[in-house]
């Protein structure tokens, strides 16, 4: 580990760099990192340690800007304070550019002494349990063309785990060649246009053949005339 002789507010530019290159974050990601990161700045400004290096940040620092978003900060246009959810994220900024500084050696807090705040109103999330799955399962009409549909995407995406942005994305020769295996590991370009292998069972594929049997045109799409909700890939 070394110090850095280049004050914490001079590291934004690597910092940026290093998220783009190495962690291949999104261009909208990148630029809210950067947002939450210059309200930590804005804070060093204002208590005259904007020459402060990254090994001289110390947990007393940490604690004084996290009252800072809990009690000093108001929204924009706003008399209320932050949100915690809201000053989560801001905290998220500063943990990331102290896992900047580990990944590059520099010496300075390790990013686990950044504990968020717990919020009152986190989601539980549920789980179908069996019954409620096959009900689910069973609900599509498959003696119809659209349910065969509806059946082969909830068994694509109980098996692959896909978004569903994901799953309307897909080409029907991505999968029409591998109908009759076992099971089919297909790479995908996800979130964050990343890469990431998906798999699926063989009761997948059944139902997918089932589907594509039953169409009578050669439409390159998988899933041809399904349209999800606006914001159904945020939410599966």
């Amino acid at each position: 580990m070394k110090k850095s002789k280049k004050p914490i507010i001079k590291h934004l530019p690597d910092y940026l760099d290093w998220i783009d290159i190495e962690k291949g974050l999104a261009s909208s990601t990148q630029e809210n990192y950067a947002r939450f990161l210059k309200r930590f700045f804005k804070w060093l400004e204002k208590h005259d340690l904007t020459s402060l290096l990254p090994h001289e940040l110390t947990e007393k620092h940490v604690w004084d800007y996290r009252i800072f978003l809990a009690r000093k900060t108001k929204h924009e246009n706003s008399d209320k304070n932050l949100e915690k959810s809201t000053q989560q994220y801001y905290l998220i900024g500063l943990r990331s550019l102290l896992s900047y500084f580990a990944a590059r050696d520099i010496t300075s807090l390790p990013p686990e002494k950044i504990e968020l705040p717990k919020t009152r109103n986190e989601k539980e999330i549920r789980f179908l349990n069996l019954d409620q799955v096959r009900r689910l399962f069973d609900a599509p009409d498959v003696s119809k063309d659209i349910g065969l549909r509806d059946r082969a995407i909830l068994e694509t995406l109980f098996s692959t785990g896909m978004r569903i942005s994901e799953l309307v994305a897909l080409n029907r020769d991505q999968i029409e060649s591998s109908l009759d295996k076992e099971g089919l590991e297909l790479s995908i370009i996800g979130k964050g246009s990343k890469a990431r292998t998906v798999y699926f069972s063989p009761r997948a594929l059944e139902w997918l053949r089932k589907y594509l049997k039953s169409r009578d045109d050669m439409a390159e799409a998988l899933f041809i005339n399904y349209r999800a909700p606006s914001d159904a890939s945020r939410r599966l």
